[in-house]
């Protein structure tokens, strides 16, 4: 038997044989939900700041003053990239998305947060927040955008009773305080929001859905800054630094550049699944608010917000396949 041997350095593999060896070595890229959790993950990060931050601008500046404000110093960021970007005017079938998005996020959540914190401490609101994920899939059910599993609704509900169960036991199976009921009203107008700027974010991307929330709620919230500075007697006299500051976060990063990568997730891994990760916040806010405000944080809010970090992995592991086909 002839034996052939082999001169041109193939050593008896073919070009598929080799193709795929160097493919097995390159790097492989994130898929779409992978990509989006991360993304939402960063956004969850800075909104943790959102609450102690809030806190801090309270202590100085009328609540509403604070709510209305954010928006009105956001303004040069949104309207800077929308006319630089392009899109500053908005088709006609996206003003109703942009309608809700200014109610949830622009007005109700920014409001209803501010008079939580007035009434109560920001470690507590944190973990009433963490309702959001839940109240996010929710609404992005209700659109008719996204069919979570069961699995997957089996890990918000569960997430979300631990937080409900949280808040009944701390008041003694009371009535809700009114801190709670301001924090349970963010939790449905944020949500909303949410919700809205990621259908958005699909369509037109994530910098320009927040940018046309901030900029078409800008009237209301100028004249409310107005009314409120002339009625309140705001003064800027002694104003510290951890008020201003606080007050600057909230406009800058938690109105504007924390919606870049959050509603980008959103979008890109689907709304129900990587709103979930929102649940970690609570976690995060407990940290900051020991860290920063001095707050006592008791034993049963991290038992809770441990309890929800594992919903938040079981929901983030369900498979969504009547989900809507990610972002490119």
């Amino acid at each position: 038997m002839k034996t052939v041997d082999r001169t041109d350095g193939t050593d008896g593999t073919d070009g598929a044989d080799r193709a795929d060896g160097a493919a097995s070595k390159a790097p492989r890229r994130l898929d779409g939900r992978t990509l989006g959790i991360l993304l939402g993950a960063l956004g969850v990060l800075c909104f943790s700041f959102t609450l102690p931050a809030t806190k801090f601008a309270v202590r100085e500046f009328h609540p509403v003053l604070v709510a209305a404000g954010r928006t009105v110093l956001a303004f040069p960021l949104a309207a800077g990239f929308l006319l630089r970007g392009g899109g500053a005017r908005p088709p006609a079938r996206a003003l109703k998305k942009i309608g809700f998005l200014v109610f949830g996020n622009v007005v109700g959540f920014p409001l209803f947060t501010a008079f939580a914190l007035v009434y109560g401490s920001s470690a507590n609101a944190a973990v009433i927040l963490g309702l959001m994920p839940l109240a996010t899939a929710v609404m992005a059910s209700f659109r008719g955008d996204e069919r979570p599993t069961r699995a997957f609704w089996a890990c918000a509900v569960g997430g979300a009773l631990a937080v409900v169960g949280f808040s009944l036991a701390r008041n003694g199976l009371q009535p809700p305080a009114p801190g709670d009921v301001f924090t349970a009203l963010a939790v449905v107008t944020g949500s909303l929001g949410y919700a809205e700027g990621a259908a958005l974010t699909r369509e037109h991307g994530a910098i320009r859905a927040i940018s046309w929330g901030i900029v078409f709620g800008m009237p209301l919230a100028l004249t409310t800054c107005v009314v409120t500075w002339i009625v309140t007697h705001q003064s800027l006299v002694g104003v510290t630094l951890p008020g201003a500051a606080g007050f600057l976060y909230v406009a800058l990063v938690s109105s504007f550049l924390a919606f870049i990568p959050w509603n980008t997730g959103l979008a890109r891994g689907g709304t129900a699944r990587v709103s979930q990760v929102q649940l970690l916040q609570p976690l995060l806010t407990l940290a900051w608010a020991a860290l920063l405000l001095g707050e006592h944080v008791s034993a049963w809010a991290l038992a809770v917000s441990l309890l929800v970090l594992l919903f938040v992995l079981g929901a983030a592991r369900t498979k969504t396949p009547r989900d809507r086909p990610p972002a490119p």
